[in-house]
């Protein structure tokens, strides 16, 4: 049984909502879409290495902002900002009005807003516009966070917590939005093109959080952010981001990334275990980004996981790809929407402990510790 580390100031995750444009297109429509953006693009591709990284990257389908045919006709960086402003205020509005619904409260109940992304940018910042569009409270207050990447999922939870035990009479949101479709290459080709052409999907995510006495006031019963860690790796950023330019985003993504994983990540977050409380062996939900294959058997073995301790994540990159920093939020719903979690399992069994954890541009990592009673 599990000494519980929960206590009465800790924050809830009271909802998750999530929001996908259109419909899921198989894996080799976008192949062939793909392809046929770039041979407009008069762009020299290996055809047989492009379809080995569709086929390899585990993703059977995604999710795309636009119809195929209008990504032909976008010309500049200018024209897919555009469409990552408009498409990302629809998204993110749809998915915080399905987390307040699932939470039991209005936009207009939400006293702070977290926003996180990484594929397009605006000023003011796409959750200024979103609390226009659900006409949110005057006084709410904004922080939004551009370049943190795949991890800013999990870092964007961990903000929100801290800014919770804080203000524990308040309700906040996180709110993601990740288009990934309008980053792709239009100029100048290289593999890391291909695999992110292959990898990424379109989507957003909100998580409502609750102080402790919004919670109780409110009769919130999911799990409690006990504690969270962020950790920092120097001199790697040559391992995953972007290089921005007049032409837009190049993907910067290292090979080594996997055995990066495995030499920087295991002790520290061994450290953060011991920290927190309770055992690696008692953690009952592992929440994780899915970052691809090869991160989620880096992740496996660095963390001397069992073999379907990380089921959910290769689920959600089967079904939608990685939605950068949205989809370890994907995960998130889907792991606490579970019954034998969301119902506390078995009370004789004690507190059901669980963590979510991402890696993003730095090279960084964060672990939050989640526990439900």
């Amino acid at each position: 049984m599990t000494e519980s580390r929960a206590d009465d100031a800790d924050p809830v995750i009271a909802s998750v909502g999530t929001a996908l444009p259109g419909e899921a297109l198989p894996q080799e429509t976008i192949l062939r879409e793909t392809m046929r953006l770039w041979d407009s693009r008069d762009l020299q591709f290996d055809e047989e290495w492009v379809s080995h990284f569709f086929e390899s990257v585990g993703v059977d389908r995604r999710h795309l902002a636009l119809p195929p045919e209008t990504y032909l006709q976008m010309e500049t960086f200018g024209d897919s900002n555009r469409h990552f402003i408009e498409e990302s205020t629809r998204l993110g509005a749809e998915s915080i009005e399905s987390a307040c619904e699932l939470a039991g409260i209005v936009p207009g109940d939400v006293d702070a807003i977290f926003f996180t992304t990484v594929t397009g940018v605006a000023s003011p910042s796409i959750d200024a516009k979103v609390i226009n569009a659900l006409e949110m409270g005057r006084q709410t207050r904004r922080t939004p966070m551009f370049g943190l990447g795949c991890v800013g999922g999990a870092a964007g939870v961990a903000r929100m917590a801290d800014y919770l035990r804080g203000h524990p009479d308040h309700t906040a949101v996180l709110l993601s939005v990740e288009l990934c479709s309008l980053t792709i290459e239009r100029h100048d080709l290289s593999v890391a093109d291909y695999i992110a052409a292959a990898l990424f999907g379109d989507g957003a995510a909100a998580v409502v959080g609750m102080g402790a006495e919004a919670a109780e006031t409110h009769g919130a019963d999911g799990p409690k952010v006990v504690d969270s860690r962020s950790f920092f790796y120097r001199d790697t950023e040559w391992v995953m981001g972007w290089d921005i330019d007049h032409e837009g985003f190049g993907l910067v993504l290292s090979g080594d990334l996997p055995e990066v994983i495995r030499t920087e990540v295991p002790s520290d977050a061994r450290d953060f275990f011991a920290d927190v409380g309770f055992g690696h062996r008692d953690v009952t939900r592992w929440i994780s980004h899915p970052g691809g294959p090869k991160v989620l058997e880096a992740l496996t073995d660095a963390l001397e996981l069992p073999d379907d301790a990380l089921d959910s994540a290769w689920e959600s990159l089967r079904t939608i790809g990685n939605l950068s920093s949205a989809s370890v939020l994907h995960v998130l719903k889907q792991t606490i929407e579970q019954p034998s979690w969301h119902d506390g399992g078995d009370e004789s069994a004690g507190p059901a402990p669980g963590v979510m954890m991402a890696m993003g541009p730095g090279f960084s990592a964060e672990f939050v510790a989640l526990q439900r009673e």
